[in-house]
Order: structure tokens, then sequence, then C-alpha cells
């Protein structure tokens, strides 16, 4: 039986290397609580059920208040505190 294309089998090379072995690397995430590896999809660890935020405006590990994590101790409270003592000082600075 003569087929019109006989190089058919050919075609398949013209679209590059195999990536059939590459199942082996899976994306994973440490959990900001517990620090188990997560897939990165997930939405919450399956060790300690800590919900994961994705994205930037989704969250992140640590609120706006805390800087980055630098101020993490500090209660919303005493941040408070702190800023409300700078404006004072600030006020009675421009009053005198």
């Amino acid at each position: 039986m003569d087929y019109e294309d006989s190089d058919w089998d050919d075609d398949y090379d013209d679209y590059g290397d195999d990536d059939f072995g590459d199942d082996d690397e899976v994306d994973t995430i440490s959990c900001p609580e517990c620090g188990a590896d997560v897939y990165e999809e997930a939405d919450s660890c399956p060790v300690c059920g800590c919900y994961l935020h994705h994205g930037l405006y989704a969250g992140s590990r640590y609120p706006w208040y805390t800087f980055g994590g630098a101020l993490a101790e500090w209660s919303p409270f005493w941040l408070f505190l702190a800023m409300a003592g700078v404006i004072g000082v600030i006020f009675v600075l421009m009053v005198l």
C-alpha cells in the first residue's frame, strides 16, 4: 500500500524534544506557619491548615503595619501609640 506522504513519521520530529519525562519536578512552596512543603496551587497547608495567599493583592505573610515583618512582634496598639507620639511631638514643635 503506497501512502501519499511516505515521511509521515518524520513530521513528529519537527515539534522538538519530548517533555514527557519532566513530571518529576513539582513546584512547591514552604508554609509560612509550619514550614512544610506545600503545592504551589494549594489554598491551604495540609499539615497545619494555614490558608495560603497568592499574588500581591491577595495578602501576604505580614500585615502592612509590620513593615515586611520588621515589627512583627509589635501589636497594632503599640504601633499606633508610637505614631501618635511622633505626631504629638511634631505638633508641639510647630506650636512653639
